[in-house]
């Protein structure tokens, strides 16, 4: 079980996970979220993030989900298997796209600025297309419903289950966009397009927001316990 989360776990610092004094934070190998991690982490590497070290601060959030796993001899290559791992080996893990961040809609033209960001902007760029973000696809790669962020667009919403399992199911089957560096699948909508009514509004919307599939388990059993009582 988890330690209820407290107002002050945002100022613990340090190390501190051996320490269940420190609830939460300590329970967790992630830093805890702020208001600042809207930014780009630090490279590791980088005297920015050495001249943190040695002043005492531990990395962000932004920060960690910087550091690529570690190569091993023993790499299987990238697979779909290897991808649903806990820690996916390297050679899966750089196929994976950034998260969308509200950020993008103001780079959505897809501007020099962004070329080695690691934004989806950025791997846009690397990945040899031009033209303007498409929102279309961006909901694909949140796994929202399609037209989901259009005013104007009806959307088809998924059927209501009976069972936990057909949940489980359903999240199994459901159609993920093609990995960095892949050919695009059929159904997908293209990367970029221009002309798309609504564009910057609808990448803001989409911007750090969270997957629906991941939450749909437990709002499923919310709602199974409530339907029993």
């Amino acid at each position: 079980m988890w330690p209820t989360p407290r107002a002050n776990d945002a100022e613990k610092r340090g190390n501190i996970a051996d320490d269940p004094r420190n609830g939460l934070p300590g329970a967790v190998l992630w830093p805890t979220p702020q208001a600042r991690d809207y930014r780009s982490g630090d490279d590791p590497e980088g005297s920015r993030a050495t001249r943190k070290r040695e002043q005492g601060w531990t990395p962000g959030l932004n920060d960690a989900v910087k550091l690529w796993p570690t190569p091993k001899g023993s790499m299987r290559g990238d697979c779909p298997s290897e991808r649903n791992r806990r820690s996916p080996d390297l050679q899966a893990a750089v196929k994976m796209w950034p998260t969308p961040a509200a950020q993008d809609a103001k780079n959505a033209t897809l501007p020099p600025s962004q070329a080695e960001r690691v934004t989806i902007p950025g791997a846009i760029m690397r990945e040899g297309q031009t033209g303007q973000l498409n929102p279309d696809w961006v909901e694909a790669l949140m796994c929202v419903p399609k037209g989901w962020t259009d005013a104007e667009r009806e959307v088809e919403l998924p059927a209501v289950l009976d069972d936990l399992g057909d949940y489980v199911d359903y999240i199994r089957a459901y159609l993920q966009p093609a990995l960095m560096g892949q050919p695009q699948h059929d159904w997908e909508p293209a990367r970029v397009a221009s002309g798309v009514k609504g564009r910057v509004p609808r990448l803001k919307m989409l911007g750090n927001g969270v997957v629906p599939l991941q939450i749909l388990p437990i709002v499923a059993i919310i709602a199974m316990i409530e339907s029993e009582v």
